[in-house]
């Protein structure tokens, strides 16, 4: 039986399972492949698992026009919000359907509906869903968007904030064993653009500065923000990988046997 004291939670970058480029294109090959591969490792890890899908195109073209990140500015912002709120569900029962269909019992929590932010911080959680689905065989799905906001009124969240707001918070109850970033690159790259397998708090400020200067060819876009919130999950006893979810297997073997060729961040 699962040890049901251990968590951990998987993210698939929207970079990952969306072409960028294209406004509201999944790449279904890529969200197939994962589904498959978390199913398989389901029944042999020992723990349990949530899983977090980015918004990548879906998402990404929305947010920027009407400039949600910031909040309710206007009339317009709520039929930005409306628009924002449909791509992301609607991406997110892309990858519930493809890990349904791997023989996953996939069940999405939005986030809008159990977690508040205040002036653009997540500081309220309405854990017990959640915490009820961990109890039964389930796998969790959750992802970024929107989440209101008592000063802003509502805010543009990445998954990475969502997820690892989810996991300091469940660290009262499940031994967080590691957060998993699926991207498209092999971790986080040196200014010679090879891989930094490892990443102490101590050393960031150095690391920074590396991946300021090759965040311009990383296809990910985002790689320095992953690296700051897993900082923050490092400094609370929470180890996080950044893989390349391209590679086939790569999540199959982080979960079963912890091999990767990514950056560890601890």
């Amino acid at each position: 039986m699962k040890n049901r004291k251990s968590l951990i939670l998987v993210k698939l970058g929207g970079s990952l399972i969306t072409d960028k480029k294209k406004p509201f294109t999944a790449k279904l090959d890529v969200i197939k492949r994962l589904a498959k591969e978390i199913h398989r490792a389901q029944g042999k890890v020992d723990a349990k698992l949530i899983v977090g899908n980015g918004g990548g195109s879906f998402t990404h073209f929305v947010s920027e026009e009407y400039d949600l990140i910031n909040g309710l500015k206007n009339s317009t912002s709520y039929k930005g919000l409306a628009q924002l709120q449909e791509a992301t569900v609607r991406l997110n029962q892309i990858v519930v359907q493809e890990l349904i269909k791997a023989g996953e019992n996939a069940f999405t929590l939005h986030p809008s509906s159990f977690i508040f932010a205040d002036t653009k911080q997540l500081n309220k959680v309405f854990l017990e869903p959640l915490l009820k689905l961990l109890t039964l065989d389930m796998l969790p799905v959750v992802y970024g968007g929107a989440i209101f906001d008592l000063q802003k009124g509502v805010i543009d969240f990445s998954t990475e904030k969502t997820l690892n707001f989810l996991a300091l918070q469940l660290g009262k109850y499940y031994k967080i064993e590691r957060v998993i970033y699926c991207s498209k690159t092999d971790g986080v790259y040196d200014h010679k653009g090879k891989t930094i397998a490892m990443i102490m708090t101590k050393d960031f400020p150095k690391v920074k500065k590396l991946i300021g200067k090759t965040e311009g060819i990383d296809v990910t876009g985002g790689m320095l923000h992953k690296v700051e919130e897993s900082i923050k999950l490092a400094k609370s006893g929470i180890p996080s990988l950044i893989i390349n979810g391209s590679r086939k297997n790569e999540l199959l073997d982080v979960l079963l046997i912890g091999s990767h060729h990514g950056t560890l961040i601890k």
